[in-house]
């Protein structure tokens, strides 16, 4: 294997690791260019794959990569293009297989001048731009003084370094005001938060009652924490709407969130390519095609992240199927030149990637009748298929959250600490429905895990007809109009017909029995629910609600750990 003749490169060496025993462990990292480039001297396209190297335990890892700033690349239209980078992941595992976690992601350009860099030295979540000696301009003058400058504090306008200086600095009440605004515009900053815009794909079962969540709300649950929904609002999407109607209805509605989200899902166009049958978009297809672009202008103008999204199949004749194709391979264009993430909704759902038209088999609605929108099998497979997203926001310090959060649960209570009756369920969690059958235990939190405390486990035998639930009522601390979240860690087994299964979350009693829950039909190894839900009108119980539903063919097992609720409309005193 080798690069085209003439360009320089560098090694990216990386390892060993260990842990704190002195175990090796083998360490595994990712490098993502940021650009598909074309070495001009030969014609040769170098795209930007993903590269994977591994580092066996108790050895070194390396890889060879093309310097950043050399000259002779040029971009897919030709522009001369230097001072590109490389995204690298990393992610560590033990002799019997399993994954340390963290994925620790960095950002790295290399000048000319360098022949190997050390991946272990470099600092996490920030751009190291450039590594390598590059001459900087020479000084000439100093605060407008030129030849041999004496500097000092008063000259150029300092504080001096003395007892005095540092007296009057702490006095200042100019800068401990600029201190405070500046915390404050920090937490106006989505950097770690999603939204979604889109179309009925995106729509599914919206507004968020989260009764068998869409592709996004399963996303978040996937992504373990490290995706995190826009707190006011995540979804922007109406079914039937076309990329224009987006941008008329739901963009401003994105532009007047008070904290902008840290990256946008640029959902739709799946409602573009069957207008008229399909012959809208194969008349015109740019018409479409500009409107994705003032989408993406308008989301970097908030100083969000774009995320384009491949539409998935979608049949009804053979022009909107070729329309698929086509929009999908300009999404993937878009993405490339501008170094922007796909969501990719049609690898998942294909059948025959050369048919933007056929779809796997039991995942659209209507028992496949339905030619354009998943059903809760499909919007799962898409979850399932574009989880690595998070990696985006892994690391990423959530800043969108008020400067406040009162816990509404008592801390035994939010981590099933104690069982003093030996019955299995954690102390103040009750039952209620038909738990015939079902048993219940409670399983220390494994040294490592991202949780702490207790797991509540709930078994639900085969074949058993039980429709029960776990609970623990929130008596104080929340009022009717207050904005709540709800946060959990869930493991499920056996959880994989269409119904049955398990919700997880608030309910509202009187005059209304809402539930903002979480329903699960899939097997989830490891995930957390993140939530919000505002508190109706004339409400007078609030509880949180474990519920298992219906006959299951197989065993079923649930494991929660780690249940908060906070009311993020109350200041604390």
């Amino acid at each position: 294997m080798a690069l085209p003749a003439g360009v320089s490169t560098f090694e990216l060496e990386f390892g060993k690791t260990f842990d704190f025993e002195g175990n090796s462990l083998a360490t595994t990292i990712t490098v993502v260019p940021s650009h598909e480039l074309v070495w001009e001297a030969t014609g040769d396209r170098v795209i930007p794959r993903p590269l994977t190297v591994t580092a066996a335990a108790g050895e070194f890892g390396s890889i060879l990569l093309p310097h950043t700033d050399q000259a002779g690349f040029v971009d897919t239209k030709g522009n001369a293009i230097t001072d590109w980078w490389y995204r690298i992941t990393s992610r560590d595992s033990a002799a019997n297989g399993q994954s340390i976690p963290g994925a620790p992601v960095r950002v790295l350009q290399a000048t000319s001048d360098v022949t190997s860099v050390d991946l272990d030295m470099l600092p996490t979540d920030g751009v190291v731009g450039p590594v390598g000696s590059v001459a900087g301009p020479a000084v000439t003058s100093v605060n407008g003084g030129t030849g041999a400058v004496t500097v000092t504090a008063a000259g150029v306008g300092a504080v001096p370094n003395t007892s005095e200086g540092r007296e009057a600095l702490a006095a200042s009440s100019e800068l401990t005001g600029a201190i405070a605004a500046a915390v404050d515009a920090s937490r106006t900053v989505g950097a770690g938060t999603w939204a979604t815009l889109g179309d009925s794909i995106t729509s599914y079962n919206q507004p968020v009652n989260f009764q068998q969540p869409g592709w996004f709300w399963r996303l978040v649950m996937y992504s373990r924490g490290r995706m995190r929904p826009e707190p006011s609002k995540a979804v922007f999407a109406t079914g039937g709407f076309t990329l224009q109607n987006i941008i008329d209805t739901h963009l401003p509605g994105l532009e007047a969130l008070t904290a902008p989200p840290g990256f946008v899902i640029c959902g739709g166009g799946s409602n573009d390519l069957a207008a008229a049958g399909g012959a809208t978009y194969a008349a015109d297809p740019q018409l479409t095609k500009d409107s994705l672009d003032e989408i993406i202008s308008r989301v970097l103008a908030l100083g969000a992240q774009p995320v384009l999204v491949k539409v998935p199949p979608r049949s009804g004749s053979v022009q909107i199927a070729a329309n698929v194709l086509d929009w999908n391979a300009h999404v993937e264009e878009t993405a490339r030149t501008r170094g922007f993430k796909i969501l990719d909704m049609f690898t998942p759902l294909s059948a025959n990637p050369a048919d933007g038209g056929a779809r796997k088999p039991g995942t659209y609605q209507s028992d496949d009748a339905d030619t354009t929108h998943p059903n809760k099998i499909g919007h799962d497979y898409i979850a399932r298929y574009n989880a690595g997203l998070a990696d985006l926001s892994a690391s990423r310090l959530d800043l969108s959250a008020p400067l406040w959060e009162t816990a509404l649960l008592a801390d035994g209570v939010s981590r099933f600490l104690t069982d003093a009756d030996s019955n299995g369920i954690s102390d103040g969690w009750g039952t209620g429905g038909t738990t015939t059958g079902v048993t219940f235990a409670r399983e220390a939190v494994a040294a490592g895990e991202e949780a702490t405390g207790f797991w509540q486990r709930i078994n639900v035998p085969a074949n058993t007809a039980a429709s029960g639930w776990i609970q623990t009522g929130i008596g104080t601390g929340w009022a009717p109009g207050d904005r709540l979240r709800i946060r959990t860690r869930l493991r499920a087994a056996g959880v994989n017909g269409s119904t049955y299964g398990y919700s997880i979350g608030l309910v509202c009693v009187s005059p209304t029995s809402t539930q903002g829950v979480v329903d699960q039909v899939r097997d989830m190894p490891d995930g957390e629910v993140d939530a919000y839900a505002t508190i109706p009108a004339g409400t007078t119980g609030l509880y949180v609600r474990i519920l298992w539903a219906t006959v299951n063919p197989s065993a079923q097992v649930l494991r929660i750990a780690n249940v908060r609720v906070d009311n993020l409309s109350v200041v604390p005193s």
